[in-house]
């Protein structure tokens, strides 16, 4: 019985201790904004801009992990999202896009002048 219930408590710190790790991985890592080279440019032209209204998602549309980005300017007359997959290639625009297949969705990066709420 003591061997069972030692068993039980390694088995339980071992599952434990792997939390997370996976599940947090977007296109393969954990910073997207850092490592991936056209998201990080991206970021960047809009903070050069002097004023960065970006807003970037991750999310999941039809089985795959995209980016969503969008601006959330309270006095602009913007164009609607840009979806795109994890290697760079715009897969379309909010408008193209059914919502209802859109799950999963969380921001990932905010600008500073960024004026959206929720996730």
């Amino acid at each position: 019985m003591k061997t069972n219930t030692l068993l039980f408590l390694f088995l339980l710190c071992l599952f434990a201790s792997c939390s997370g790790d996976v599940s947090d991985e977007i296109c393969g890592g954990n910073d997207p904004i850092n490592q991936l080279t056209w998201l990080a440019e991206i970021v960047k032209e809009n903070a050069d801009f002097g004023t960065d209204y970006t807003n970037i998602a991750t999310a999941t549309l039809n089985d795959k992990q995209v980016f969503i980005i969008d601006s959330c300017c309270p006095h602009c007359n913007t164009l609607p999202a840009k979806i795109f997959e994890c290697d760079g290639t715009l897969l379309g625009m909010g408008n193209e896009i059914d919502w209802e297949t859109v799950t999963n969705r969380k921001t990932i990066y905010k600008g500073k002048d960024n004026v959206c709420t929720g996730t």
